[in-house]
């Protein structure tokens, strides 16, 4: 639900040009709901490793960066990774009069350029959780198969080195700890 709310916060619909950061568990669910919507998706993520499986679940391309589909004119930039630099790359890679949509938090503070916001006349808005109506249409996305959440289930020993594969950036989807 936080995925799709940030991806209607933003706009998006049918022949946008949307730039994803951050191919998590919200940006993985993010691309699927937006080739559902009929947008085009460009992708950075910084894990090489999940580049094939974004690629599969419909990305146009993808990137370590998103600064690297600048000349694709992106109508809208979600920033799921939420890091300093993602954020100033969103705001410095968006078209004129773009979006970006701010859901990571992935640090608290970060730069950016105020000129760059104003020169582009670009809309920044944060986003988070989502309303009834989301769940409900996700709800029905995954009940018609369009949307699935990559999982790997881990054991309650394992917690701890799953932790660290996460913080490494090597956990490709949701890591789900089950008791034996």
């Amino acid at each position: 639900m936080t995925s799709y709310h940030a991806l209607k916060v933003g706009g998006v619909k049918v022949g946008t040009k949307l730039g994803i950061i951050g191919a998590g568990g919200l940006g993985s669910l993010a691309i699927q709901f937006v080739k559902a919507l009929g947008a085009e998706v460009y992708v950075a993520e910084v894990n090489r490793g999940a580049w094939e499986r974004v690629t599969g679940l419909g990305a146009a391309a993808v990137a370590e960066n998103i600064r690297e589909f600048a000349d694709k004119e992106l109508d809208v930039i979600v920033d799921y990774a939420g890091f300093d630099t993602t954020t100033d790359d969103a705001i410095e890679t968006v078209g004129f009069r773009g979006t970006v949509v701010q859901v990571g938090m992935g640090t608290e503070r970060t730069n950016i350029s105020t000129t760059t916001m104003i020169l582009k006349q670009l809309s920044y808005i944060g986003s988070n959780g989502g309303t009834n109506e989301d769940c409900a249409e996700v709800l029905d996305l995954i009940a018609a198969g369009t949307v699935s959440s990559h999982v790997e289930i881990v054991g309650f020993d394992d917690i701890y080195d799953s932790i660290q594969r996460f913080e490494r950036g090597e956990a490709n989807g949701r890591l789900v700890a089950v008791r034996p």
